[in-house]
């Protein structure tokens, strides 16, 4: 019956393999009461971007330029669509559960995936917040299910969360689906390529224009100098001077003839407590010996 109704979305001979992801979809459509059909094309670029908004006209003023990213690299179709992996997908690249909310429901739960996965994703530049999103969306921060490291975050992630953010961009070309999209097919073992028919190009500047956002960063953090607080070191033995309280030179003579230097207290006070008698007779020593 369902291969029936697939076989009516999307043609005779192009009924999408029913994974466990192709199942959750179908089967959250159902419970949405999200009808099954493939009644409209797809639409790209800039058209898709005014269908969403026109669609969905909620859309916070923080989460729309990550919106729009987003759209102009997925597209967004009303109906049902097999993307290049052959997932049953619908609106904006949503597939299995998130099939069941909004274009902004999707953001939001890839958002979460790129906080949890980048502990200083607060910190990040715009630039990088959306290349780190478009990441999650299109599943390229852990391996996939076909991997023996399924589940495990790619290794690219984690020199990002190092700081390693030019070595980060040459990890994430490193990947056999850019290569695809490139007409290249790598040898693992060998670093060889062949060339083959090119899959999917669209996803070329996809990875290009997360490596560059990457890479972009890096530089800019390069550029900052870094703060070095040189802290003053005290020569051994010499206690350091009271505040003089910006004193004149004839108190300071006073002062130093009564050892205020040793005294503990701020030579002001040193100075203040001399009998003014003897304070005079000081203060015309000193102006006979400077001739003031």
């Amino acid at each position: 019956m369902m291969a029936n109704t697939l076989e009516t979305i999307f043609g005779k001979g192009n009924v999408p393999q029913m994974n466990e992801r192709n199942l959750s979809t179908v089967n959250t459509l159902v419970q949405n009461g999200i009808p099954l059909k493939n009644d409209q094309e797809s639409l790209h670029g800039q058209q898709a971007i005014d269908a969403v908004l026109e669609d969905y006209k909620d859309i916070p003023p923080q989460y729309m330029n990550q919106l729009k990213g987003i759209v102009g690299k997925e597209g967004y179709d009303r109906d049902l669509y097999l993307d290049g992996s052959g997932l049953i997908t619908t609106r904006v690249g949503q597939t299995g559960e998130t099939v069941g909310g909004s274009p902004l429901d999707a953001i939001v739960e890839h958002e979460d995936r790129a906080k949890r996965s980048f502990s200083s994703y607060g910190d990040y530049p715009p630039s990088v917040q959306q290349a780190l999103i478009d990441a999650a969306y299109r599943g390229d921060i852990v391996y996939g299910g076909n991997s023996t490291k399924a589940g495990q975050p790619q290794k690219w992630t984690t020199l990002a969360n190092a700081g390693k953010w030019a070595e980060a961009a040459d990890e994430h070309l490193d990947h056999p689906e850019y290569y695809k999209a490139k007409g290249l097919k790598k040898n693992w073992k060998t670093g060889e390529f062949t060339k083959i028919a090119v899959e999917n190009a669209g996803l070329v500047s996809r990875f290009e224009d997360r490596a560059t956002a990457m890479r972009s960063y890096g530089v800019e953090l390069a550029a900052v100098p870094k703060q070095v607080q040189e802290v003053p070191q005290q020569s051994q033995g010499v206690p350091p001077k009271a505040d003089t309280g910006f004193l004149s030179p004839v108190n300071d003579f006073i002062n130093n003839l009564f050892g205020g230097d040793q005294s503990g207290k701020p030579q002001k006070e040193v100075t203040e407590r001399i009998p003014k008698k003897h304070k005079d007779m000081l203060t015309s020593f000193w102006d006979a010996m400077t001739g003031d």
